[in-house]
C-alpha cells in the first residue's frame, strides 16, 4: 500500500492476510478430521482436497489460490504452507456458509452489488483486451527506474487541503518562514509536526506516484509548485537523494522483467484515461449545453442540501425535465434522461461533484462506460470462463466482508475488555487543544461593510451571523461552527488561533471565493474524556483495531459446529513428488 503524505499519520506498507493470520501464528499442522462417516464419496472424488459442511475444495481451486498467494507473499511450497492455505480456505467456506444462512447472497443489496461488480469485471477485461496491450516501455525508462530503485530520497513537505492553501504555504516559505514553523500549523500527526514535515528516506513505490515523481525530479533544496495528491496538495523540498554507489549490469538484467511489469502497471491509469477521452470525443462526440449544464449543477447543489437521496430530490425539483442538456453523435439527452443516467453512478461518484466540470465529466464518463460495456458484450467477453471465475471470486470477497462486518457490529464485547483497551490506548481518545468558533460567511460579490459596521457597533456576533451569513446551517445556530484543532484551520484563518474568547477577526478572504468573519467563543485544553462519556467510540475503535481477534473467535465457533475433513495425502502428494525430484 502506498503511503499518502497527508495531514494524518502516514500509513506503513501492509498486507491484509486476515484469513491466513491465525494459521501463520498458531499451530502449523492444525488439521481437523470429521468422524461422521461421510467420507466415502469424497474419497472417490480424487480431485477433492477438503470437505467443509456442504461445500468442498477442489484441487483446481487450491492450485489457483496457491499460485496467487504464494507468489504474492513469497511463500515456499511445502507441507506446512499447503496445510496453512487449505485451512484458510476452509475458514472462508465457513464464513460463506454463514453469509448464505443469513441470506446475504440473494437479497436486494447482494443483487445490486453483483450487478455492479459484473460491470466492473467486464470493464477490467475490456481494458486488458483492447487498451492495455498498447502500453510500451522503453529501454531508457527501464534504466531510469533502475537508478530510482537504487536511490533513497528524503524530503520536507507541507500538506494543504486546497491549491490556494498550497500556493500560500509556498509563498510563506519563499518569504522566509521555515518548514518547522509551518509544519506545526498544518499537521495533526505529532511526528510531522515536530520534525518539520520530514519524510524519508524512501524509494520507488513507497509514496503516491505524483509525490514520488516530484521527489525524484525536483532539484535539491528547491521549493516545489503545489503537487496534486489523491486528497489535497503538497509543497515540498528535496533534502537529499542518496544513490547506491555501485550498480552492476548483472543486477539490472536480473530485475529487468520485474521493472517492466512495474512500469506497465504505473502507466495503466494514464493510458486508460487517454482511451476514455478518445471514446468521449472521437467516438461518442459528447457536447454539452453550457448554460443548461450550469443551471443543472445549481439544482444538484440544492438537492445535496435537502433531506433524502440526491437524485429523487433532484427529480422532484426540476421544472424543465424535457430540455436538452447534452447530445452525442447519435442522439440528444434531456435533463430527465440525464438523471436516469446518473442513477448508474455510485454514491461516492456523486459525492465527487464539486463544480459543473466534475458533473460534466461524470455524465460523460457514464456514457463512455456504457459504450465499453456494450462493446465487451458484443465481443462475448462475458461468456468466458475467466469472466465467470472473476465474478464468483469477487462476489465471495464481497460476502466475506459483508458477513464479517455484520457480525463485528453485533459481537458482544465485555466491558472489562473495553476498559483495558481504553486504558492501554489513551492517545487514540485524547482530545487535542481546540477553539470553538462562530462564523459569518459572505458569498462572492457581497459587501462586508455592513457586517463590519454591525460588529464594530457592539451588536452580538451571533445575531449578525444569523442575519448575514450565507452558511445556512451555522446561521441557524447563531454562527456556531463547532470546535477546531489548530491543524484544521487553513492558513487564511490561522490568526484566529491566537485570539481570546470573545475576540473576532475579519474580513478574511477564503479559498472558495467567500469572505469570512470569525469569533472565538471558547478555548478547550487537551484532555482525555472519561470512559463513560465515549464508551461507544471506544467500542467502535476496539472493533476496528481488534477485528482479527473477533474474526478468529467466530471462526472457532463455526468450526466447532461443522463437519470438516482434509485429505492431507492428496494435498501433500505433489509436494512429495517435488521433494523426491530435488533428491
Amino acid at each position: 500500500m502506498r503511503s499518502t503524505p497527508s495531514h494524518k499519520q502516514l500509513p506503513s506498507r501492509s498486507i491484509n492476510v486476515l484469513i491466513l493470520l491465525p494459521y501463520l501464528i498458531l499451530l502449523p499442522y492444525l488439521i481437523l478430521f470429521s468422524l461422521n462417516g461421510c467420507t466415502s464419496h469424497a474419497e472417490r472424488e480424487t480431485n477433492t482436497l477438503a470437505i467443509c459442511g456442504n461445500a468442498s475444495i477442489s484441487r483446481d481451486q487450491f492450485d489457483s489460490r496457491q499460485s496467487a498467494v504464494f507468489t504474492r507473499y513469497g511463500l515456499p511450497d511445502n507441507a506446512q504452507t499447503r496445510l496453512q492455505l487449505i485451512e484458510s480456505m476452509i475458514d472462508e467456506q465457513l464464513w460463506l456458509a454463514e453469509a448464505e444462512r443469513l441470506g446475504y447472497d440473494t437479497d436486494r443489496t447482494a443483487r445490486r452489488h453483483r450487478s455492479r461488480l459484473e460491470d466492473r469485471v467486464l470493464l477490467d477485461m475490456y481494458s486488458r483486451e483492447f487498451v492495455l496491450p498498447s502500453i510500451q516501455v522503453s529501454e531508457s525508462e527501464l534504466q531510469e527506474l533502475f537508478i530510482r530503485f537504487n536511490t533513497r530520497v528524503t524530503v520536507r513537505h507541507l500538506f494543504a487541503q486546497t491549491f490556494a492553501q498550497a500556493i500560500e504555504l509556498k509563498q510563506r516559505l519563499l518569504n522566509g518562514e521555515s518548514f518547522e514553523g509551518l509544519a506545526r500549523e498544518v499537521f495533526e500527526t505529532p511526528e510531522l509536526r515536530n520534525n518539520g514535515g520530514l519524510i524519508g528516506p524512501f524509494t520507488v513505490d513507497e509514496m503516491e506516484p505524483a509525490f514520488e515523481e516530484a521527489a525524484y525530479s525536483l532539484p535539491l533544496h528547491e521549493i516545489s509548485e503545489p503537487v496534486a495528491l489523491e486528497h489535497g496538495f503538497s509543497v515540498m523540498q528535496v533534502v537529499s537523494r542518496v544513490r547506491t554507489p555501485i550498480l552492476t549490469e548483472q543486477e539490472f538484467v536480473s530485475r529487468r522483467n520485474q521493472m517492466r511489469q512495474y512500469l506497465r502497471s504505473r502507466k495503466q491509469p494514464e493510458v486508460l484515461q487517454a482511451h476514455v477521452d478518445s471514446v468521449r470525443r472521437q467516438v461518442l462526440h459528447v457536447e454539452f449545453n453550457r448554460d443548461q449544464l450550469n443551471r443543472f449543477f445549481d439544482a444538484v447543489q440544492d438537492a445535496e442540501q435537502a433531506e433524502g437521496p440526491i437524485l429523487p430530490v433532484l427529480e422532484q425539483a426540476i421544472t424543465n425535465p424535457r430540455e436538452e442538456l447534452f447530445h452525442t453523435r447519435d442522439r440528444s439527452y434531456s435533463i430527465r434522461e440525464t438523471i436516469t443516467l446518473l442513477r448508474k453512478a455510485s454514491s461516492s461518484e456523486l459525492g465527487w461533484i464539486a463544480d459543473a466540470v466534475d458533473l460534466e465529466n461524470l455524465i460523460a464518463g457514464l456514457l463512455v462506460r456504457d459504450h465499453m460495456l456494450r462493446f465487451a458484450h458484443r465481443n462475448r467477453l462475458d461468456r468466458s470462463n475467466e469472466y465467470r471465475q472473476a465474478v464468483r471470486e469477487e462476489m465471495e470477497n464481497y460476502l466475506l466482508g459483508r458477513v464479517q462486518d455484520s457480525i463485528l457490529t453485533s459481537y458482544e464485547i465485555p466491558f472489562d475488555t473495553l476498559e483495558a483497551f481504553y486504558a492501554n490506548n489513551p492517545g487514540i481518545f485524547e482530545r487535542n487543544e481546540a477553539i470553538r468558533l462562530n462564523g459569518i460567511m459572505l458569498d462572492e460579490g457581497v459587501s462586508s461593510d455592513q457586517v463590519m459596521v454591525a460588529l464594530n457597533s457592539g451588536e452580538p456576533f451571533g445575531d449578525v451571523a444569523s442575519r448575514y451569513s450565507s452558511h445556512r446551517e451555522s446561521a441557524s445556530r447563531s454562527g456556531d461552527l463547532g470546535y477546531f484543532s489548530r491543524s484544521r484551520l487553513g492558513p487564511a484563518v490561522m490568526p484566529v488561533w491566537d485570539l481570546s474568547p470573545g475576540e473576532w477577526i475579519g474580513p478574511v478572504e477564503m479559498d472558495n471565493r467567500q469572505t469570512g468573519f470569525f469569533q472565538v467563543t471558547e478555548r478547550r485544553e487537551s484532555y482525555l474524556p472519561p470512559l463513560e462519556e465515549i464508551i461507544t467510540e471506544v467500542e467502535t475503535e476496539y472493533r476496528s483495531n481488534c477485528r482479527h481477534i473477533i474474526v478468529y473467535s467466530c471462526t472457532s465457533e463455526f468450526r466447532a459446529r461443522t463437519d470438516i475433513q482434509v485429505f492431507s495425502d492428496r494435498l501433500l502428494q505433489q509436494t512429495e513428488h517435488q521433494e523426491e525430484g530435488r533428491i
